[in-house]
């Protein structure tokens, strides 16, 4: 539960994420080599993500499996760092990301973190088309008003997103 925790710390907090890039100038990030300054967070997301399908697939082979809740906080992760890596995710994904985050209970103040945690999640993904807009607007509408005007809006549909919004 934590390990996740602290993972989405380095992409969320500007310290840390000056700290790693630092770390990496000064040559101290090993395994971070022929990337682009810019890049360090979206290398470290891929570590982090390529690592626990392959602690999935040992722990299948070994018929010990990962805890129940582990993908679960993964999937937490991914909403509050993909924005700041600015990795690409296969459709399938981002939309186990997106029902995940939105069957999340909470107050008035969760729900515009959650909005905005999405909007950050959706806006820099390519594979993201109408049909996955659709999908996700039909179930934004339960509450969730702010992102399913961003995605109207994102459609250029004005009218659509003003009725959220109102």
């Amino acid at each position: 539960l934590g390990f996740f925790n602290t993972l989405s710390a380095l992409f969320t907090s500007p310290s840390a994420s000056r700290a790693m890039q630092d770390q990496a100038a000064a040559g101290k990030i090993s395994w971070w080599k022929d990337t682009q300054q810019g890049s360090l967070l979206k290398a470290l997301f891929e570590l982090i993500q390529s690592s626990l399908e392959a602690a999935k697939t040992q722990s299948a082979e070994e018929g010990n499996p990962l805890p129940a809740h582990a993908e679960k906080e993964f999937l937490w992760f991914v909403a509050k760092s993909l924005p700041r890596a600015r990795a690409q995710l296969p459709i399938q994904k981002v939309m186990q990301v997106v029902d995940h985050v939105l069957c999340s209970q909470g107050s008035q103040g969760r729900q515009r973190k959650v909005e905005q945690l999405l909007i950050g999640v959706l806006s820099n993904q390519e594979s993201f088309d109408d049909e996955h807009s659709a999908a996700v607007i039909n179930k934004a509408m339960n509450g969730f008003w702010g992102l399913a005007s961003w995605l109207h809006e994102r459609s250029g549909e004005y009218g659509k997103a003003l009725d959220c919004s109102l």
